[in-house]
């Protein structure tokens, strides 16, 4: 196996979005020859807190999702955990690439 990357964004696969199709498509493609995971929030739609989706071994927390006027798409999930989960799972995999997607990490103070 090649390298090892995490992706990290508040929603993946099932919900569907342009970020969310590129970490999917991408992530089942690299997957063929590089070992990958996915931090994403925990929906009521994908219930399992881990599992392996086309190759891609995906690692979900617990999040909180709010509805911002003006912001799109809503809603906006917040996850006190992912900062720690994304440390955790680095210590643990040793990733070479750590690749952050969208508003989960607009600064420290999102994680409280």
């Amino acid at each position: 196996m090649g390298s090892k990357l995490l992706m990290v964004n508040g929603f993946y696969h099932p919900y569907s979005g342009g970020t969310e199709n590129h970490m999917y498509e991408l992530g089942k493609r690299l997957a063929r020859t590089e070992e990958v995971h996915v931090l994403t929030s925990m929906l009521p739609e994908a219930p399992l807190a881990e599992e392996d989706v086309e190759g891609v071994k995906v690692h979900r927390v617990k999040a909180h999702f709010k509805k911002i006027p003006g912001l799109y798409p809503p809603p906006y999930p917040k996850a006190r955990e992912a900062r720690k989960a994304v440390e955790r799972l680095d210590q643990e995999h040793g990733f070479d690439f750590i690749n952050l997607h969208g508003r989960w990490f607009w600064g420290h103070s999102t994680y409280g």
